[in-house]
């Protein structure tokens, strides 16, 4: 006997396509929305409160410095 009759016939290996790379992605991405809304909001939040005080620094700096230099002057 030889040993292709003992082991029988070879096993057959069928090969399927998987989830996209993407596809996984998505789901990952989906499963952690909490924090990545957390990141975003943070990133905006610090964004853009930095162009509101210097806005508002922008604005109060001149009032300073009106208000000292008359007291300054004596009015």
């Amino acid at each position: 006997m030889r040993s292709s009759e003992i082991m029988g016939p070879p096993p057959i290996l069928v090969i399927q396509a998987g989830e996209s790379a993407f596809g996984r992605q998505l789901r990952e991405l989906w499963q952690s929305r909490e924090l990545l809304y957390f990141l975003v909001w943070r990133d905006f939040k610090v964004r853009y409160k930095q162009t509101l005080l210097g806005a508002a620094w922008a604005v109060i700096q001149p009032l300073f410095t009106v208000d000292f230099g008359m007291d300054r002057a004596g009015f």
